[in-house]
């Protein structure tokens, strides 16, 4: 019989990576008992696929996580059982800036795919405040905009261009280093108050492995 252990061999990345795939792999299964996107509720197709795909995931990720946390410059601690970033949270949330010409100028010199970018996001009826990671996929910086894998289209102020969901407001950041540890540690606030950290997917942690923490407009290569 095959051990969980088994499953994810060390690979040279020591005790910590087979005890953090494991732990990567149990999240991963929880977020998607407890998903409420419709493509996993209408499509059972579509999850069978996102299962099929999670152990490759999951390797991947333990590496990446594993890699980044060696970075002299990053402001954040592996939490290997818990399969986490962990970060001081400040009280105050994060907001988006009155000075968007700042943000435009920022992202007219930077902005490039695959950059991890932080977005501001508020759950209006319970007035949660988050910061979550996304990506650039496409750019349009002629036309003062540019598309996240998830979140869609900004304006380069940070003005969210698309129809967000109800009930969402959604606002780009300017990636400083604070802003984006937060982020990675799923830092949440409820009426100025702290809440308990949200756990991150895979995508999400894959996509802290690849901030340069050292030149935030660049993107780090994982060696995978």
């Amino acid at each position: 019989m095959t051990r969980q252990t088994d499953i994810f061999p060390q690979l040279g990345y020591g005790g910590d990576y087979t005890e953090l795939c494991n732990a990567l792999f149990e999240a991963e299964l929880v977020y998607l008992a407890r998903s409420q996107e419709p493509r996993f509720q209408t499509h059972g197709a579509a999850l069978q696929r996102r299962l099929a795909s999670v152990p490759q995931y999951v390797r991947k990720t333990a590496a990446a996580l594993l890699e980044a946390q060696l970075e002299p410059a990053i402001p954040l601690a592996l939490d290997v059982q818990s399969a986490c970033w962990l970060a001081k949270q400040r009280s105050k949330p994060w907001l988006p800036s009155d000075a968007s010409h700042k943000l435009a100028a920022w992202l007219g010199k930077h902005a490039k795919l695959a950059l991890p970018l932080p977005v501001f996001v508020l759950e209006e009826s319970t007035q949660t405040i988050s910061i979550r990671l996304d990506s650039v996929d496409q750019l349009a910086l002629e036309q003062e905009k540019l598309h996240l894998n998830y979140y869609g289209w900004f304006g380069l102020d940070g003005e969210h261009l698309d129809a967000a969901a109800d009930g969402v407001t959604l606002h780009l950041l300017q990636p400083k280093k604070a802003v984006l540890a937060a982020a990675c540690a799923g830092h949440r606030w409820r009426a100025g108050h702290k809440l308990p950290p949200q756990a991150l997917d895979l995508r999400s942690l894959l996509l802290s492995a690849s901030i340069d923490w050292q030149h935030l407009g660049e993107i780090r290569r994982c060696a995978l």
